[in-house]
């Protein structure tokens, strides 16, 4: 950025590392404090470590002066010299903003604007992309957005009325319209009972995460996704959303059918996916010259947890050998593939027992970060986002009050 101005950082080297000190088995420390309007988190590496900071922009119509201030989050435990070291480089980072950004005035639009560049040192490359450079590899999975059947277990009985061969919107919360599926309306109904698509509400907030994602200058350069409706249009929406705050070439999913999850060894039949072709008729950025590892059709109906697990990590491996060094790659899959890349990077994984209990805690939208810190030697890194709660709003029966 040829015309960025540079904003001096708050607090004194000296008092920071005391800081730090003082706050050693604390994972997240503060050289001062600051009016905030939004965080953009960054990766930069300081004395010989990974680090994580967290800039900190002041609040517009707040005071003129154009500080910032900067956290920095330290390894657990920091090693010896880490801190001194730290706080010695950060007298030499720069803050580059976007005037733009600045100068925005109740207009939800530009303040929106995204912040193309965050770190700058010229001694040391400390931008999210040359940081990669440095850090190899990043993987972040992703759990789709809100589903319709989740919402209304019938929907499909309730949006497809007196034999109707089109899907009534019933609730606010409901797709205006579905495509069909196949001629035989019986089973197009039935695909949509086991391969629902997101509510209105999933495609919002799917969306809004692209977003924060492209506000908190995430670099993303590869997006792969399980062929259930409700993970590819997650993935068309957020970048969607990424797509309009971060000006950058149009990213595209690819469709991974070994990235589906598993059907609890049921005996249910797996789901007859839509065709990349139609999505992409849909208006879904599906990239049609991606070749699948494995087709979603090929998993056998009675698979086993252990044969899951198997798929998962070949799938992944196979994925991982394609990804150039400096990348990031964002899966979007299921709640019961929240363990695939533990097993990939060989640090063993869940017992079913406790499995079960993780996917039940996996909320919509919900990240967890990997960063390769040498050649194929992973360790878990904070999400950007952690997930987008929001608060059950149920259905109100007028005419029986009280009851569901």
């Amino acid at each position: 950025m040829e015309n960025a101005e540079k904003a001096e950082i708050l607090g004194h080297p000296l008092e920071y590392a005391q800081s730090c000190k003082a706050r050693m088995g604390h994972r997240s420390v503060s050289s001062g404090t600051t009016c905030q309007l939004r965080k953009l988190s960054v990766d930069i590496r300081l004395g010989g470590s990974a680090t994580c900071a967290t800039a900190l922009r002041p609040m517009e119509g707040g005071p003129k002066r154009r500080n910032w201030i900067i956290k920095v989050r330290v390894p657990d435990p920091p090693r010896q010299g880490h801190l001194e070291e730290t706080a010695t480089q950060l007298d030499s980072v720069h803050l580059h903003f976007d005037p733009k950004v600045a100068m925005a005035k109740n207009n939800q639009q530009a303040a929106n604007a995204a912040l193309v560049e965050i770190l700058e040192d010229d001694s040391q490359p400390s931008t999210s992309k040359s940081q990669k450079a440095v850090a190899y590899r990043r993987v972040i999975i992703m759990r789709h957005g809100e589903r319709c059947d989740d919402v209304y277990g019938d929907f499909v009985q309730r949006g497809f009325v007196d034999g109707s061969h089109t899907f009534r919107q019933f609730d606010l919360n409901m797709p205006e319209k579905l495509p069909q599926r196949h001629e035989d309306v019986n089973m197009s109904k039935m695909d949509w009972q086991t391969d629902a698509p997101l509510s209105n509400m999933g495609h919002k907030t799917a969306a809004a995460i692209g977003a924060e994602y492209a506000h908190l200058a995430v670099s993303i350069e590869h997006v792969f996704s399980s062929p259930a409706l409700r993970c590819v249009q997650t993935a068309g929406r957020f970048i969607e959303g990424f797509q309009k705050v971060n000006k950058t070439e149009a990213l595209k999913v690819k469709i991974e059918g070994g990235l589906y999850e598993w059907q609890f060894n049921t005996g249910s039949p797996i789901p007859r996916f839509f065709a990349e072709q139609d999505l992409a008729r849909g208006g879904l950025p599906i990239d049609l010259t991606y070749k699948c590892f494995k087709h979603g059709s090929a998993i056998p109906y009675n698979e086993t947890f252990d044969e899951f697990n198997q798929r998962c990590v070949d799938t992944v491996r196979h994925i991982m050998q394609t990804i150039p060094t400096g990348s990031t790659v964002l899966f979007i899959t299921h709640a019961p593939n929240f363990d695939m890349f533990n097993r990939y990077r060989g640090t063993g994984g869940m017992p079913i027992y406790r499995w079960q209990k993780l996917i039940n805690r996996v909320p919509y939208l919900h990240a967890i970060v990997y960063d390769e810190v040498r050649k194929n030697h992973w360790e878990m890194r904070p999400p950007p986002v952690c997930s987008f709660p929001y608060e059950a709003n149920a259905v109100y029966n007028w005419e029986n009050p009280g009851k569901p």
